[in-house]
């Protein structure tokens, strides 16, 4: 089997399980290659391209990009186009040559990691499964691990890294100031993003310039920089980039086209394949590693051993390993002697050496783990390094993929996938406490959602489609989250998605644009139910408890299901302003603001008609419902952000009109005789979000004067 082509996660579980009692010659011989290719890196020169000297070796370079070309030419497309909105952002906002070159040459290199997943999950023509974006998740890690051996500038290296720090707001994890990371990776982030956005992808179609800034902006202070977005839309709006109607058509550099296959690039695309797909396979099997080359220097140091020793890289790549690096123990606590060190111990023997041990971390605290020593030896018999491995035993002897998938299954919902009651509650305990140690520099919101009547939809259409709802909005709830937002099922029809470093306002606009997706979730089962869902948005604040706070988050959705449904509600924190009203173009038959009155139409009951096309025309309105009985109408239209505008078109409402069958009689010369007009009940609600209600019932007034005056009417 090759792991480049068909491996999931069940095949590299298979795989660690055949190999966890010792490594494989093959690990010793890719990891020699990755050796060799240090001492490469290390003997090269920048000559041939003088503007990448001590950025990378201009040859590993074209290696990489060609190796990525016959993997999958539309990530390598990708990576071209968002170096180029990289460098045109951080050119706008001034950078140096210099600096943009390291910036380019991680924006270039920000997916090589993708060369090693398997074809199965790399060209997916859907949703990635939980295990299978784990899998994908990696990538970012393996990139750093050939970086680290390919001796790339530790300022490109570190703008990959941290890039995936910022677009995932769980890596970074909570109350961690985005402004803490490097301005590269904030740029590299948001120009990632903008691609991916403009793109289609197979779980997404591409969105227009405008709508992708929006996503963005919705997202400024947690995944993205508002400061970047800000230069991005300037310097689209000077480039021409924001009137690009096929983003990807007018933006594909011309291809170079894929190796022969019997060429010797494609060789040695073949071997750094190989190499990529087994740096997934430690990074499944083991907590940490890192290698040393002949003269013990390292050259890689993973992410695994960053954290499981508290030494970071940059204090370690390129430098000699002693044994005062790390500090080991014998079970009984016993420091072990120099010449008793594992790692010393293979590189004498020439054999690879297993024992179990205790490291002491950054925070003084012995940890109980596997080690396996690998003395790295080429077919001359020359020792050209070693290579360390580590397994944390204190988990009961779990492999690390089988530890993650225990924990995921803990606090994992069995049917969508995504977190559970359990799961979320400790989630935001866990940001209720960062919040207090950070004095609630960084607030977080929360939004409840329940799926509108799911009880009818069950009794309807029976639980097997209830379930299939279920998943699907799941589904479209992950999709619709993009800055590391917990996503969850409360109950039944109910879920929760949890906002880090997000206001309410924030949230409350997130919510909005999820309203509005699930609106247009269209699925064949339901026949012609509309799916709609009631969102209830409040944010975290100083005193909260995780009580407190799910309690206020469900008055919010008590609101917008008691108002009608298919709407979202805003409550504060400190519950004492008035709860807000937003809505999609779905409209509702409530709102928070109603306002309701009746006239008698001087006009005939066979003349009504007339009478409201002449209206629909004058004041171009939209015909929502008609029927013998009721008229439905909507009149204006919402901004970019739901809220109400200046104008008066701005200021969208739905009105609803419902004529009386009963015969009203009028008073004449003191006798009451029949008349020809028509009562008529009148209803209007606002569309969007309006702070005020003296704004709304003044638009209310006026659309009730145009209706009178059209119907020549006696309001009563």
């Amino acid at each position: 089997m090759q792991i480049t082509e068909s491996a999931t996660w069940a095949d590299l579980a298979h795989l660690e399980a055949a190999g966890a009692a010792r490594p494989t010659a093959e690990t010793s011989r890719l990891l020699l290659k990755l050796v060799e290719i240090a001492h490469e890196a290390r003997t090269s020169t920048g000559n041939d391209n003088p503007a990448l000297e001590g950025i990378i070796s201009p040859g590993m370079l074209k290696r990489l990009l060609t190796t990525l070309n016959l993997r999958d030419v539309v990530t390598v497309q990708h990576s071209r186009r968002v170096s180029k909105l990289a460098v045109g952002i951080a050119r706008h906002l001034r950078w140096e040559e210099p600096a943009l070159r390291k910036l380019e040459v991680a924006a270039l290199l920000h997916d090589i990691g993708k060369i090693g997943v398997p074809d199965a999950v790399l060209f997916k023509p859907g949703k990635l499964s939980h295990d299978e974006a784990d899998l994908m998740a990696l990538h970012h890690r393996v990139s750093v691990n050939l970086l680290q051996a390919a001796r790339v500038d530790s300022e490109v290296i570190q703008i990959i890294s941290q890039s995936r720090d910022f677009s995932c707001g769980a890596a970074r994890g909570p109350g961690i100031a985005p402004a803490a990371l490097h301005q590269g990776a904030r740029i590299l982030s948001v120009a990632d993003a903008y691609d991916s956005l403009r793109s289609d992808l197979p779980y997404h179609k591409a969105k227009s310039h405008d709508d992708t800034v929006k996503i963005l902006q919705e997202n400024t202070g947690t995944q993205f920089d508002g400061n970047v977005i800000n230069a991005l839309a300037r310097w689209a709006g000077k480039c021409g980039l924001n009137k690009c109607r096929d983003y990807q058509a007018e933006h594909r550099p011309p291809e170079t086209g894929p190796a022969a296959v019997d060429s010797p690039e494609a060789a040695d695309a073949e071997m750094l394949s190989r190499i990529f797909s087994h740096l997934y396979l430690l990074e499944n099997q083991y907590d940490a590693f890192y290698l040393v080359d002949a003269d013990q220097q390292f050259i890689v140091w993973n992410e695994g051993a960053e954290r499981l020793v508290g030494q970071p890289a940059e204090r370690l790549i390129d430098r000699p390993w002693t044994s005062r690096t790390i500090c080991y123990a014998d079970d009984n606590g016993r420091e072990i002697d120099d010449d008793e060190l594992p790692l010393r111990e293979a590189l004498t023997s020439g054999q690879p050496v297993a024992r179990k041990v205790k490291i002491l971390n950054a925070a003084g605290r012995w940890t109980e783990v596997e080690l396996q020593s690998i003395p790295l030896i080429d077919e001359s018999g020359h020792q050209r390094g070693a290579a360390e491995l580590l397994r944390d035993t204190s988990r009961r002897d779990l492999a690390p993929h089988e530890y993650r998938e225990k924990q995921r299954a803990a606090g994992r919902d069995a049917l969508t996938g995504v977190a559970n009651r359990t799961e979320l509650k400790a989630q935001i305990s866990q940001l209720l406490d960062t919040a207090v140690k950070e004095d609630w520099q960084y607030h977080f919101g929360l939004i409840f959602v329940e799926i509108d009547h799911f009880k009818q939809i069950n009794d309807r259409f029976g639980h097997e489609i209830g379930d299939r709802v279920l998943i699907e909005t799941a589904r479209l709830l992950q999709q619709e989250t993009y800055s590391g937002e917990i996503v969850g099922r409360h109950d039944g029809g109910q879920f929760m998605i949890v906002c880090p470093s997000t206001g309410g306002e924030q949230a409350a606009q997130r919510a909005d644009r999820i309203h509005l997706a699930l609106r247009n979730l269209h699925l064949e089962e339901l026949e012609e139910w509309a799916l709609t869902g009631s969102f209830g948005v409040t944010q975290a604040t100083s005193g909260d408890t995780v009580e407190g706070l799910l309690n206020r988050a469900d008055k919010a959705l008590y609101l917008a299901t008691h108002a009608g449904r298919n709407q979202s509600v805003y409550l504060s924190p400190n519950e004492l302003s008035e709860p807000l009203l937003r809505e999609n173009e779905a409209g509702s038959d409530q709102g928070t603001f109603e306002f309701q009155t009746q006239f008698l139409s001087c006009t005939a009951a066979e003349m009504i008609v007339f009478k409201l096309g002449g209206f629909v025309r004058e004041v171009e309105a939209r015909v929502l419902e008609v029927s013998a009985e009721r008229v439905r109408l909507r009149l204006g239209r919402t901004g970019m952000f739901s809220g109400w505008g200046r104008a008066d078109d701005r200021k969208p409402v739905d009105i609803e009109l419902t004529f009386s069958s009963e015969v009203p009689f009028r008073s004449i010369n003191g006798k009451k005789v029949k008349s020809n007009q028509v009562q008529v009940q009148v209803k209007i609600v606002p569309v969007g979000r309006v702070k005020s209600r003296e704004v709304f019932h003044d638009r209310a007034r006026q659309v009730l004067k145009d209706l009178s005056n059209f119907f020549m009417a006696d309001v009563v």
